[in-house]
Order: C-alpha cells, then structure tokens, then sequence
C-alpha cells in the first residue's frame, strides 16, 4: 500500500550554509569532456509544478571545455544540468557559493562534484539505493523477499530525510517516502521535519499543505464522477494528455515498477490489452517512479505495447492528487463519455469487468 498522498507547492530552500555569510550567487564551474557540439542547459526543478524554468545555457566545441554559470538565490534550491539530448542529466544543490562539477558526455553516468556536500550526499545515496533494487531484479527474488528489499528501502528513504542536513535533498527523497494508510505516521514524520527546519519558509509551507491535504483525503473519485484530464510525459519525453482519448473505453492504470504487487499485474493487463484492444478500448499506464531511468530500463525489458507514462512526483504529483487514490496498483475505467464506469480492478476480475462493460 502506498502513503498518503500529499501534494503541495514545495520551495526547495536551504540551511546548509550561514545565509548571513552567502551571496546571491553560486558559480558553478563545469567541466564537460567529449561534448562536442552539445547544448547543456542549467535549470531549476519545480517538483510541484512539475516543470523545469531554464537558467542559461552553454553550447561546447572543444573536447574538453570549463565553462562557469551562476545560480542567483539566497536559498538552497535543486537544480539539473542537462544536455539538450537528455544523455547527460545531472541533479545538483547550490548550498555553497561555488562548486564543481566535472563530467562526460561519452560516459554520462560517471561525473564528480567538489565543494557541494548535498550534491554528492543526494547522488550517494540515489546510487546506493537504485544499486541495491537493481540488484533484488537482477536476482529474480520471490516476491516475499523482494517485499522485504523493499521495505529496507523505504527505511532508508526515511533514515535520510530524518537526518541529512541539505532540506533540498531532504525534499528530493522525501518524494519517493511511503506511509501506506498510516496517516500517524505521516504526522509524526512531516511535523519532525519542520522542527527541524522550523526556520525554513519552504518546509514550513510544506507542512502546512501537508496537514490541509490530509483534510480532504477521505474525498475519493467515485463511480459517476468524470475523469480528471492530466498530462504526463512517456518515455521519450512526449507529453500526452488523458483527454485524447475520449469517445473509447480507457483503463488509467496507476502502477510502480519498483512495486511487486504492482509489476504481479502486468500480465492481466497485457491479456486485457490483446483482448480488448480491438473494442475501443485503451490502456495507459502511468508509474508512480521517482528514477526514470530504472522505469524506462523496466518497460524497455517488456515489451508492454500501451502508453507508458511516468510522475516523477511520486504521491506529490498530478497523478495522485487529481484521482485521489492513495494505494498502488490502482486503476480506473471510464467510458467513451469520460464518466468513470468501475476502479479497482485487479487479476481475473479485470478481464472479468471487461467483458461485462465491452459487450
């Protein structure tokens, strides 16, 4: 089961440093080998409005340039450098009035930061964490193990955002945090984390917005209601909006691929799709997955012929907050009006359902 879903305007900000001994600026030296002819952007992340704003850019020539760009804010805040491939895609914290960070475009999983703390507290911990899942796949552990894995993780997730001194990468892993229906325990966890960043406007905001969206979680989408239209991005990065796909039958499937009892579904929705798909019917599947990286490695291993999206804001996003559910799997079927039909269909029961509204 997953946490309660919060969704909230979040300012990533910062304590890392004295603010009283900081400047506006951060100047980030970037070093990039084997980038030739390359654009690399620096942008700021908005987990809540679920964009990136574009700060400036660099377009290399050489083998080897050093280029330097500035981050004007007071605060710590999360930003990306990335290339306008997406090959390179380099999360980083601006909690020091200057830092480094060397890379290559050739070898894009190898790069090293010096002089940002959180920057390399954040990807250390993204390592450690993604080494340990992929390596509960790769070993093809029964499900009952692998829930175990899993739950090692989710203490992990909770262990660094309880103790880590950068709120930016406290915000960034707090994201992926799961609390099922323990809404106690979701209090207990936000209220410790604005203590201890009870001088932080961001985390205070979050907090509150926490505790208001907790308010109207007994609100659920009910049989009869319409479908609520978002927009997610596929693999590729395309955006694609719910909206398309009215006048058919359409199964919004709401999954993770770091989900066992999610990934058990698979199969029912793969014989639903070859069996109805010739009915006008539809099948988007949108992961609840923090990593795109580990989502589009697990559907490329498919194949799995329907729309995959993702929201990266796992319980924070649009996903969660415009269909009010606060479990995976979960699902919905509307109908060629947008009106939902049935939800929470699972197993045999799906291909079951199925047949009964695709008569």
């Amino acid at each position: 089961m997953k946490r309660l879903l919060v969704f909230c305007q979040i300012y990533l900000c910062a304590v890392a440093c004295n603010e009283a001994q900081r400047t506006n600026n951060t100047e980030l030296r970037f070093h990039i080998e084997n980038g030739y002819n390359q654009t690399f952007y620096l942008e700021k992340i908005n987990i809540a409005a679920g964009e990136n704003g574009r700060i400036d850019s660099v377009t290399i020539k050489d083998r080897v340039e050093d280029r330097v760009l500035y981050v004007k804010s007071i605060e710590e805040n999360l930003y990306r450098i990335r290339s306008a491939d997406n090959r390179v895609d380099i999360i980083l914290i601006n909690d020091r009035p200057k830092i480094s960070l060397s890379a290559d475009y050739l070898e894009s999983k190898q790069f090293r930061f010096e002089n940002s703390p959180a920057s390399i507290s954040l990807h250390h911990f993204l390592t450690q964490v993604r080494t340990k899942m992929e390596s509960a796949r790769s070993r093809q552990l029964p499900d009952s193990l692998f829930r175990i894995v899993s739950s090692e993780v989710q203490q992990e997730y909770r262990n660094y955002v309880d103790t880590v001194t950068s709120p930016a990468a406290a915000l960034y892993i707090y994201n992926a945090v799961d609390f099922g229906y323990d809404r106690a325990a979701l209090k207990t966890f936000i209220s410790k984390l604005g203590n201890r960043f009870a001088q932080h406007g961001g985390i205070q905001q979050l907090v509150k917005n926490t505790y208001n969206y907790i308010s109207i979680l007994e609100e659920e989408l009910s049989v009869g209601d319409s479908m609520p239209d978002i927009i997610l991005p596929d693999s590729k990065g395309s955006l694609l909006p719910l909206s398309i796909y009215k006048g058919q039958y359409l199964l919004v499937d709401f999954w993770a691929s770091w989900h066992p009892s999610s990934v058990a579904q698979l199969d029912f929705k793969k014989k639903a799709y070859e069996r109805f798909s010739s009915r006008n019917f539809s099948i988007v599947s949108i992961s609840l997955d923090p990593e795109k990286e580990a989502w589009k490695n697990f559907i490329d291993s498919g194949p799995y012929p329907w729309p995959q999206l993702i929201d990266q804001k796992i319980w924070m996003g649009p996903a969660a907050y415009a269909f009010k559910f606060d479990s995976i799997p979960f699902n919905f079927l509307i109908d060629p009006r947008g009106k939902i039909v049935d939800k929470a269909l699972f197993g045999d029961s799906l291909l079951h359902k199925l047949e009964l509204h695709l008569k």
